[in-house]
């Protein structure tokens, strides 16, 4: 392997046998859970406060931002009670009757349709300015209708009784507000209470319009453009000085739109746009509606079951891909974020409002409980990998976690090993062009034979990585014999790494050589990870000098490349000395062999000579270039002699190699 990397990092073998049958989909279960999600996305934010309060925020934003732009009802007008016109009368409160009675003779006189007075007269003022403003209402030719209050919050039996006497026969409409427990926004108007109409319905009552039962929600505006407001708002104490035709035919609704809103400024989901709203705007808001005969598109219960139940499905279909969490919960994130887009530019266009955080939260609930009622499968999948463990693991761990289940903690000891690597010359060029079943099956087949050997040999399997394998010797159970036995399993591993690339050759498949490093030192084994994974491994520059000099058989020609630590200990085996090599990241040199198999004497007898020159600082480089000359032309398929003969050819002396590259 060129690179060392795979994605994850190991490379997962196949194991034989079969999945459990029970892991195959449950169509009818997944449609139930389906079906049960989504019927209670719909129905929990009706009940639940918090889950209503979500979602009624989220809908307050897509209302604010993206509600068709309109034009607002262009027969209502509000004549607004601003600072400026409290700032000409003579006191604040209770407002001046005088100057509302010509207020509404004027209003009238205009050609207004209706007027409505979002002014509590609940309590009589000076006597001839009462008598003035009673005079204007009575003799008004177009309906009017004034405010009052209703429980939760009504009038006392003292002020109603007041505006019952004083406006006699004037319609009265409550302008109480209908607000939400928890956060007191206005999304909803009620029409009539108690066998009151409210302040809206009661003008529309006037003007002929029909009424609608029970609560509703207020089908607001967009604005049509940045520039214009939603409705026309005329301060009271110019109404006077405004032409005429501004007024009429149209409904005149006159009520306080002071900034600091004089106890009557409210949120709504326009909130998000314009802020509070005077009250009276609100009111405009509701009579357009009764008007016009609108109301709010709002998805509906059924339609947001169905949405609930298909973000179920989709939670479902998430949970079961074959891939890591983190893609998962992102592929979750973007389904999420499609719905709602696709949703809101739904409602832009002119479709309902539909809710969708309740959908939203049914993809990870459905995804969560359809994984808790996989637990059974899962179970039985969990036994296989149990049995399946040892394929994985060298037996020798396994023995020992069998003897000894405390060994499974997170710990380490200092201990002396020998370590081996091996790596597969090529195999990244080759993945990329076989078929993904094909080199899955070449790569299983590969380390299957890999593992074989080793486990033979009775070593420690630590890890895959890609290609390569890694393996070390004294550890968990003490051998003796280590530094010997890695050697022989490298010269074992070398023979099955030839024969397999013979074979594949037969089929048209091209393999690299294997090269393998070894070296012994000491390090620490144990149980590293945290607590939810951990692997049996090794850690310590003894480790990463064995796959360093795994790397430099690159570099060498050679297919196995020993450290003068590991050969040392080797006293049956034969070596032939490589030379001192500088590891890539290291300053000291390390003496280096190579194992010898076939021909053993013969190799080692004819290879002895000419790198005795080497080490000999009076030796004539002539003479030693000459001798590995003709060493090579003895043994061409020697890689070792050519590379010191291209390294004395180069100009180099002695036996010290730096590697500057892995």
């Amino acid at each position: 392997m060129d690179g060392r990397t795979d994605g994850a990092g190991e490379t997962t073998r196949s194991t034989a046998g079969k999945m459990p049958a029970g892991d195959r989909p449950r169509w009818l279960s997944v449609i139930v859970l389906a079906m049960a999600v989504g019927l209670a996305a719909a129905a929990l934010p009706r009940v639940v406060s918090p889950l209503h309060l979500a979602e009624s925020r989220v809908d307050d934003v897509r209302i604010a931002a993206f509600a068709p732009a309109e034009p607002q009802n262009d027969r209502i007008v509000i004549v607004g009670i601003t600072e400026d016109t409290l700032a000409g009368l003579p006191y604040r409160s209770p407002l001046d009757r005088a100057f509302i009675a010509n207020l509404i003779s004027h209003l009238d006189a205009s050609g207004v349709t209706a007027i409505g007075v979002d002014l509590l007269l609940d309590q009589p003022t000076e006597s001839e300015k009462d008598a003035a403003l009673l005079a204007a209402l009575e003799s008004a030719s177009v309906p009017v209708v004034v405010a009052t209050a209703v429980a939760p919050y009504p009038l006392t039996e003292r002020q109603q009784a007041f505006l019952d006497s004083y406006v006699g026969t004037v319609p009265q409409g409550f302008v109480n507000l209908l607000t939400d427990g928890i956060d007191n926004a206005v999304r909803r108007f009620l029409p009539e209470r108690d066998g009151s109409l409210s302040f809206a319905a009661a003008l529309a009552a006037q003007l002929g319009a029909e009424l609608p039962a029970g609560p509703q929600d207020i089908a607001w505006h967009g604005s049509p453009d940045q520039e214009t407001a939603p409705f026309p708002i005329y301060p009271a104490h110019a109404a006077h000085l405004l032409p005429a035709d501004w007024f009429a035919g149209r409904v005149a609704l006159i009520g306080p739109v002071l900034p600091s809103g004089g106890g009557d400024l409210h949120n709504t989901p326009l909130r998000w746009r314009e802020g509070s709203i005077p009250g009276v705007v609100i009111h405009a808001h509701v009579l357009a509606q009764l008007l016009e005969g609108r109301e709010a598109r709002q998805g509906g219960f059924i339609l947001t079951a169905a949405l609930a139940g298909t973000m179920a499905l989709a939670g479902v279909a998430v949970a079961r891909l074959a891939m890591a969490w983190p893609l998962k919960l992102l592929g979750g994130l973007v389904i999420v974020a499609a719905v709602w887009a696709a949703t809101t530019l739904w409602f832009q266009a002119g479709g309902p409002l539909v809710p969708v955080v309740l959908a939203s939260v049914a993809l990870p609930v459905a995804a969560g409980v359809d994984t808790a009622l996989t637990g059974r499968r899962i179970r039985a999948q969990r036994r296989f990998i149990r049995d399946a463990f040892v394929r994985y693991v060298s037996p020798a761990v396994v023995s020992r976690l069998e003897r000894d289940p405390a060994a499974l903690r997170l710990a380490g000891e200092r201990r002396d090993c020998t370590f081996l690597f091996t790596d597969l010359m090529g195999f990244t060029g080759l993945s990329e062009r076989l078929e993904p079943e094909a080199l899955t099956t070449l790569l299983n087949a590969y380390l299957d034979g890999m593992t074989s050997v080793v486990l033979a040999h009775e070593g420690t399997l630590d890890k895959f990585v890609g290609d390569a394998v890694v393996v070390f010797f004294n550890a968990p159970e003490l051998q003796p014999d280590h530094a010997e036995r890695a050697v022989v399993c490298a010269l074992a591993l070398n023979r099955f790494a030839q024969a397999f690339q013979a074979e594949q050759a037969k089929h048209g498949i091209s393999l690299g050589r294997t090269r393998i490093g070894v070296h012994t030192g000491i390090a620490t084994i144990g149980n590293f990870g945290g607590s939810h994974r951990f692997q049996y491994t090794a850690v310590g520059d003894a480790v990463n000098t064995a796959s360093r000099l795994e790397g430099a058989n690159r570099h060498l020609g050679t297919a196995i490349c020993v450290s003068g630590d590991t050969a040392g200990r080797c006293t049956h085996l034969p070596f032939r000395p490589v030379g001192e090599l500088v590891l890539p990241g290291k300053t000291t040199p390390i003496a280096a062999f190579e194992p010898l198999a076939d021909d053993r004497d013969t190799v080692a007898a004819a290879y002895a000579p000419p790198f005795a020159m080497l080490t000999d600082e009076q030796a004539d480089p002539a003479a030693a270039i000459a001798a590995f000359e003709t060493l090579v032309a003895a043994s061409p398929e020697d890689p070792l002699a050519r590379f010191h003969l291209d390294r004395l050819k180069r100009g180099a002396r002695g036996t010290q190699i730096v590697l500057t590259q892995k």
